[in-house]
C-alpha cells in the first residue's frame, strides 16, 4: 500500500491510460476496442538489456492471434514507454491484421484554448536542417519522415504538445523506418482534447504461421511545468536511459575522434601507410590519448571508389597486414580505432551482389549513389545470420572500438515493392526488427564496443537507435560555422549527448562545433595546427560533460548573419556549466547581457573565459535577474566555464527615494532588482544591499509608467531618486462571442508602442500588442472568447483624440478607428464586439441628467461586458429576442433595462441619475476604484446630501491618499472599528 501512495499523479494517469488500451488496430474488419475485452487476457513481466518490462498478453480464443503490450514506466521521470508484438500461435495464417497505431489516446487540458506542437526538422543536407518548429493545431497535423528514414526532411520523431492550461505530453517515437504521427483536435466541442495517433504509416497485412512482428516504440512524458523546463527533464531521462552504455557501465568519457582526412587524401586511395603517418603526427604533437582515430569509407576493395559497397574485405594493396595491424599501431600509443562500414547499401560487381542476390531488395531509380544497387534485407533470416556473424568476425580480428555505420539510401520504395497485397508493411517491419537485432548482437558479442550512427549524416536518429548508438556526424552539410551553431541549437533541445567538432583551429568554427563529442583534424606537417589541437583538446575534455545538462537557449534560432546566437548548458547537481556566445560577421551589436537559468540564487559562481583565462565571482542571482555583459567582435565568440564558490562577496548599501513629477513622494511603489523586490515606505525610500555588479531594474506603481534603469555598484553605499511619469492604464476588450471561430487579434493604435506616448502615424502601422484569452493582461474569465490586452499610456491633458484598432490572426485589419482621449492617468477600458452571423447592431448613447455624455459606463447584457467611448456610445451585437441589460458609471446609480430585436438595428437612449452614496470596501489608498463599491470613486468635491462610508474590508484600512473635500450637508461616516488614515488634505465645511 504504501507504494501504491507514493505513485506520482502522472504514474496514475498512465495507470488508467493503459487500462483504456492506449493502442489500437484493426483486426478481421473489428476494431481493437471491440475485440480485446472478449479476448482472454494475463499479465506478466520480463527483463532484457533495457530494464524490466510488465506485459499485458491479449489471446484471440478463435485465430490463437496473440498481442503483447510491453510497457516500462521510469518511475524517476513520470514517463513510460511501450510496444506492442502480434504473434500467430496457430498453424494458420491470420485474417487481416491493419490500422496497427502503437499509439492511440487522448491528451485532455483543464482549460480551453490551442494546442501547440513543438518539434524540430529532419535533416535534409541543408542549412536549415533540425531548426525548431512551432505548430498550432486548428484541425489536424501529419508528420512522417522521407522515404524510411527516421529523421530525412520533415521532422525529428520527437515532439512537444502544450495543452492551453500549459501542461503537456512529450513523446518519442523507436522506429528506423517510415513512422507516422497525427495530432487531431477532440471531436466534442469543449476545445480541452487532443488525440495522438503514431505507429507505421502502413500496415495492412496477414501472419503466417508462427508468425512475430512489433510495431514502433512510444517512451510518453507527460508534464506540468513551462516548456523549458519539460524539454530538459527529457533530457535528462535520455540521457540516464537512453544513452548507450559500455560493458554495461554509464559512459562518462564521450568520445573525441582524431580524423586525418584534411590531409590531402582522398579516403578512397588511403594507404596503411597514410594512417601510419597520421598517427605519428598525434604522437609527436602529444594528442590526447584515447582518442578514436578515425578510418573513413574506403578501406575496403571499392574499385577506387568508395560507393561501391558490398565486398567487405580489406584492400591489401594498401593495408597489407591488414586493419588489425593499424589496430595494433593505434592501440601501442593507447588511442582506439573507429572503422566506417555500409553493410545495408549494395552495388553491382560486389560479393554480395553476385553471390547472394536473393538478399537483396532492388533500389528505386533515384533513391541510389550507384546505378542499379541493391538492399541487403535484414528482415531475411538467411540475410540477418550472415551479417551478424560476418561484421562480429571482422571486428574482433580486427580490434575494432567504434563501429561506424552508414546508410546513404532510402529505403522505403524498396520495401513496399517487395509486399504482396495482403502483406504491405511486413518487409518494412522484418527489416527494422533484424536492423535493431544486429545492431544488439554486435553490442552483446563486443560489450565494450560503440556504435557511431550515420545515415547521409543525421537521416536515423529514433528512439531505439540513440540508445544504441551516438552520432559523430551529424549532417552531410558540414563545416559552416554558423550552420554548426543551429544544429547545436536544434539537436540540444531533445538529445543530451551531441557535438561536431572543427576542421580548422579559427577560434568561432572551433567554438561552434563543441558539444559532449568532438572530432578534431590533425596535419601532417602543420605544426601550428597540430599545437593548437593538442593544446585546446585537454580544455574540451574538461567540459564536454558539462553539454550533458539542461539547455537553455539565451537567443533566438536563426541562420542570420547579423545576430547574436548564444546558449548555457548547466548541470544543477555540480552547480556548474558553460556559457557560450557568437557575435556573427554582419552584427552591427556590439555586446549583449545574457541571463542565465537553472542557478542557485544563494549561491555564488566563478567564471572563468576559457580561451584567456580571465574570471570574475557573481552571485547566481545576479547572473539570473540581471545577467552578464559580453562584448565581442564580428565572427568572435566566447566560451566560459561557471563553478559554485564558497567564496563571499562584500555589500553595499543602496537606498531608492521614488517620487513623481510633482516631487510629491511614491509610498508602496516597487521595485524589481537582483531578484528581489523592494517596498517603498512612506517616505517613498526603499533599501538592498548589493555585491559590486551593474544591476537592471524596474519601479512600478499604480497610475505610472513603468520605469526600467540601470546602475553599478563600485565599492561603496550611495542613494539615487527615481521620478516616475503618471500613466493610464488603458484595457482594450474585444468581445468574440458571436465568432468563436477568432483565434487572436493584435492591437494596434495613435501612439508609439514602446513609449505610449500620443502618435498621428499609428507608430508607423506596427502592431502594438496581443490580445489573451488565459485569464491574464486584464483578461477576466479564460476560454470565454472575450480578448482583451492593456498598455500604460501618457496622459496628454484632452489635447489629442486617440484612436484603436485591431488585426486578426493573419495580422489582417479588421476594424477600427475608434476615437478615445487619455485625459488623465483614470483608467479606461476600451471595448468592440465583433458581430455573428444573424445579429443586429443594438447602439447604447449613455448621458447624465444634462445630456452630457458619459464616458466608462459599464453595459452588461448576459457574460458580455462593454464600455462607452468618449461619445459616450457602445454598440453589442444581439440577435432577435429579448436581451436584459444594467448599466454602471462611477457617480451614477445602476440603470436596467431590456433591448428587444425584432429583426432589425436598434438604439437605446439611458440617462443615467447621479449617485449619492460612495462606500469604501475594500484595502489600501482611496484613489483606488477597486477599493469602492461597484468601483465608484466619490467626486473630489462632495455636495451636499451625498454620502461617503468608509466601511474597510475585515482588517483592512482606508488611505486617503488625494484631497478630498465634504461640502455644508455633505455627509462623511467612519464606520465603528474602521481604519481611516489620512495622507492628503481633507477638509469638510460647515
Amino acid at each position: 500500500m504504501k507504494k501504491l501512495m507514493l505513485l506520482t499523479g502522472m504514474l496514475i494517469y498512465w495507470s488508467m491510460l493503459f487500462a483504456q488500451q492506449q493502442f489500437s488496430f484493426i483486426y478481421n474488419n473489428i476494431s481493437s476496442a471491440t475485440l480485446l475485452p472478449g479476448w482472454n487476457y494475463s499479465a506478466t513481466t520480463k527483463t532484457d538489456a533495457y530494464g524490466t518490462w510488465n506485459i499485458d498478453i491479449y489471446s484471440d480464443p478463435v485465430t490463437q492471434l496473440e498481442v503483447r503490450c510491453e510497457k516500462r514506466i521510469y518511475t524517476d521521470f513520470g514517463a513510460t514507454e511501450w510496444v506492442v508484438y502480434f504473434e500467430n500461435k496457430s498453424n494458420q495464417t491470420t485474417p487481416l491484421l491493419s490500422n496497427i497505431e502503437v499509439a492511440n489516446y487522448m491528451l485532455q487540458s483543464n482549460t480551453a484554448g490551442s494546442f501547440n506542437v513543438y518539434y524540430n526538422k529532419g535533416s535534409q543536407i541543408t542549412d536549415s536542417d533540425y531548426q525548431p518548429v512551432q505548430r498550432t493545431i486548428t484541425s489536424s497535423l501529419t508528420l512522417s519522415p522521407f522515404e524510411g528514414r527516421p529523421s530525412a526532411w520533415n521532422a525529428l520523431p520527437f515532439f512537444n504538445i502544450q495543452q492551453p492550461d500549459g501542461n503537456g505530453d512529450i513523446i518519442g517515437i523507436g522506429w528506423a523506418g517510415q513512422w507516422q504521427v497525427n495530432f487531431t483536435k477532440g471531436n466534442d466541442t469543449s476545445g480541452k482534447l487532443l488525440q495522438i495517433i503514431a505507429g507505421m504509416q502502413l500496415t495492412s497485412l496477414k501472419l503466417l504461421p508462427g508468425e512475430i512482428i512489433r510495431t514502433p516504440s512510444i517512451l510518453s512524458m507527460p508534464y506540468t511545468t513551462d516548456l523549458t523546463t519539460a524539454q530538459n527533464k527529457f533530457r535528462q531521462l535520455l540521457l540516464k536511459h537512453y544513452t548507450p552504455k559500455q560493458n554495461g557501465q554509464t559512459i562518462t568519457d564521450y568520445p573525441q575522434c582524431a580524423s586525418p582526412y584534411s590531409n590531402p587524401i582522398n579516403q578512397s586511395i588511403i594507404t596503411q601507410s597514410d594512417m601510419s603517418s597520421f598517427l605519428q603526427t598525434l604522437t609527436t604533437y602529444n594528442h590526447p590519448k584515447n582518442a578514436y582515430v578515425w578510418l573513413d569509407a574506403g578501406w575496403y576493395n571499392c574499385s577506387a571508389n568508395w560507393e561501391n559497397t558490398g565486398t567487405w574485405q580489406t584492400d591489401l594493396s594498401r593495408f597489407p597486414n591488414g586493419l588489425s595491424a593499424v589496430a595494433d599501431s593505434i592501440h601501442k600509443y593507447n588511442y582506439k580505432f573507429m572503422v566506417w562500414f555500409e553493410p545495408e547499401r549494395i552495388t553491382p560487381n560486389t560479393w554480395l551482389y553476385i553471390n547472394k542476390p536473393q538478399w537483396l531488395l532492388p533500389i528505386a531509380s533515384g533513391h541510389t549513389l550507384v546505378t542499379n544497387e541493391g538492399l541487403l534485407n535484414l528482415g531475411d533470416t538467411g540475410a540477418l545470420s550472415w551479417a551478424k556473424n560476418t561484421f562480429i568476425s571482422f571486428l574482433k580480428t580486427n580490434k575494432i572500438d567504434i563501429y561506424r555505420q552508414d546508410f546513404n539510401t532510402n529505403p522505403l520504395t524498396a520495401w513496399q515493392n517487395n509486399d504482396a497485397s495482403d502483406r504491405q508493411g511486413i518487409t518494412e517491419i522484418k527489416y527494422v526488427m533484424g536492423l535493431y537485432n544486429f545492431w544488439d548482437s554486435l553490442r552483446t558479442a563486443i560489450p565494450d564496443l560503440l556504435i557511431d550512427n550515420c545515415a547521409s549524416g543525421g537521416m536515423r536518429y529514433d528512439l531505439e537507435l540513440i540508445k544504441r548508438s551516438f552520432s559523430f556526424w551529424r549532417d552531410d552539410d558540414c563545416w559552416k560555422s554558423d550552420v554548426e551553431q543551429c544544429y547545436t541549437y536544434g539537436l540540444a533541445t531533445w538529445f543530451p549527448v551531441g557535438g561536431r567538432g572543427s576542421v580548422t583551429i579559427d577560434p568561432y568554427d572551433w567554438q561552434s562545433g563543441m558539444g559532449a563529442i568532438f572530432s578534431s583534424f590533425p596535419e601532417n606537417n602543420n605544426a601550428t595546427k597540430d599545437n593548437y589541437i593538442s593544446a585546446h583538446l585537454p580544455q574540451y575534455k574538461q567540459l564536454r560533460n558539462l553539454y550533458t545538462g539542461d539547455f537553455y537557449p539565451l537567443t533566438n534560432y536563426t541562420l542570420a548573419d547579423n545576430v547574436w546566437m548564444a546558449w548555457q548548458f548547466n548541470v544543477p547537481d555540480s552547480n556548474s556549466g558553460v556559457l557560450q556566445a557568437f557575435r556573427r560577421q554582419n552584427s552591427t551589436i556590439n555586446s549583449m547581457t545574457f541571463k542565465l537559468k537553472g542557478l542557485n540564487a544563494g549561491m555564488n559562481y566563478i567564471l572563468r573565459n576559457i580561451d584567456t583565462g580571465d574570471s570574475s565571482i557573481i552571485s547566481g542571482s545576479n547572473l539570473m535577474n540581471t545577467g552578464f555583459p559580453i562584448a565581442l567582435g564580428n565572427r568572435k565568440s566566447i566560451l566560459l566555464k561557471y563553478t559554485a564558490t564558497q567564496q563571499t562577496l562584500p555589500v553595499y548599501a543602496v537606498n531608492f527615494h521614488i517620487v513623481n513629477s510633482q516631487t510629491q513622494i511614491l509610498r508602496g511603489a516597487t521595485i524589481i532588482i537582483a531578484g528581489d523586490t523592494l517596498t517603498t515606505d512612506a517616505s517613498g525610500n526603499a533599501s538592498i544591499s548589493l555585491s559590486n555588479y551593474g544591476y537592471i531594474y524596474t519601479i512600478k506603481d499604480a497610475g505610472y509608467i513603468t520605469l526600467a534603469d540601470s546602475l553599478t555598484v563600485n565599492d561603496s553605499a550611495f542613494s539615487i531618486t527615481k521620478t516616475l511619469t503618471q500613466a493610464a492604464t488603458i484595457t482594450f476588450l474585444i468581445d468574440a462571442t458571436e465568432t468563436p471561430s477568432a483565434t487572436a487579434f493584435y492591437l494596434k493604435g495613435s501612439w508609439i508602442t514602446n513609449t505610449g506616448i500620443y502618435d498621428n502615424s499609428w507608430d508607423g502601422g506596427a502592431e502594438h500588442a496581443s490580445f489573451y484569452d488565459d485569464g491574464t493582461h486584464g483578461d477576466a474569465i479564460a476560454g470565454d472568447h472575450i480578448f482583451t490586452t492593456q498598455l500604460q499610456l501618457i496622459p496628454d491633458g484632452g489635447t489629442n483624440t486617440w484612436q484603436w484598432g485591431f488585426n486578426d490572426a493573419s495580422h489582417n485589419w479588421v476594424t477600427g478607428n475608434f476615437n478615445f482621449k487619455v485625459t488623465s492617468n483614470a483608467a479606461q477600458i476600451l471595448s468592440y464586439q465583433l458581430p455573428g452571423i444573424n445579429t443586429f447592431p443594438c447602439s447604447f448613447t449613455i448621458t447624465d441628467n444634462s445630456g452630457t455624455a458619459i464616458q466608462q459606463a459599464k453595459i452588461t447584457i448576459g457574460s458580455s461586458n462593454l464600455f462607452t467611448n468618449i461619445s459616450g456610445n457602445s454598440i453589442f451585437n444581439l440577435t432577435n429576442g429579448s436581451h436584459n441589460y444594467s448599466i454602471n458609471a462611477s457617480g451614477y446609480d445602476t440603470a436596467t433595462g431590456t433591448a428587444v430585436i425584432t429583426g432589425a438595428a436598434k438604439s437605446i437612449a439611458v440617462t443615467l441619475q447621479p449617485q449619492t452614496l460612495f462606500i469604501f470596501i475594500g484595502n489600501g489608498n482611496w484613489s483606488d476604484s477597486s477599493n469602492w463599491l461597484n468601483n465608484s470613486l466619490p467626486p473630489a468635491s462632495l455636495p451636499a446630501g451625498y454620502e461617503i462610508d468608509i466601511s474597510p474590508s475585515q482588517g483592512g484600512v482606508c488611505i486617503l491618499d488625494t484631497p478630498q473635500t465634504i461640502a455644508p450637508s455633505g455627509i462623511l461616516v467612519i464606520e465603528p472599528n474602521a481604519q481611516f488614515t489620512i495622507e492628503g488634505n481633507l477638509v469638510i465645511s460647515h
